[in-house]
């Protein structure tokens, strides 16, 4: 009766052990935090995050408008015909490759939001998609109000 009574008990004292470790495990495990946003709703606490472990991308809307005008756009002639010609040759200048690349890392934020379901910005994404904050553009608020979501769930 005896060694079952401690066979049970390291059972037991086994599968607290994994619990209390893989609730250690999850508390401690690095976040990952996406943010999309446009120039109008500037980003704050940024640099702070990387210091707690945390790992941030951010995403502007602004990004593909900004990537058209300034590379594709700027300084055409007023004639649509000359305009058109002149745009031919920079998009055959840089390069299909070079331009699609231009174009997918200037429209990140609107590729991210949609695979996410987004309904506004700013919108703070944490762990790809586990939980959005809406409307807050201090990450170290954002962080907060996850975090204190995480400890009443």
């Amino acid at each position: 009766m005896k060694i079952y009574s401690l066979n049970l008990s390291i059972t037991i004292i086994s599968i607290l052990s994994a619990i209390s470790f893989n609730s250690f495990a999850a508390a401690t495990e690095p976040l990952f935090i996406e943010v999309i946003t446009s120039d109008s709703h500037p980003i704050t606490g940024l640099n702070a995050l990387p210091k707690r472990g945390v790992e941030v991308r951010l995403y502007n809307l602004d990004d593909g408008k900004r990537m058209v005008s300034e590379q594709l756009e700027a300084n055409l002639p007023k004639n649509q015909k000359a305009a058109e010609a002149e745009m031919r040759r920079r998009i055959k200048r840089i390069g299909q490759p070079a331009l699609s690349k231009m174009f997918n890392d200037a429209f990140q934020a609107v590729i991210i939001g949609t695979g996410y379901g987004l309904t506004r910005q700013p919108a703070v994404v944490f762990d790809h998609g586990k939980s959005v904050i809406y409307g807050v553009t201090d990450l170290s608020r954002a962080l907060s109000l996850y975090r204190q979501w995480e400890r009443s769930k």
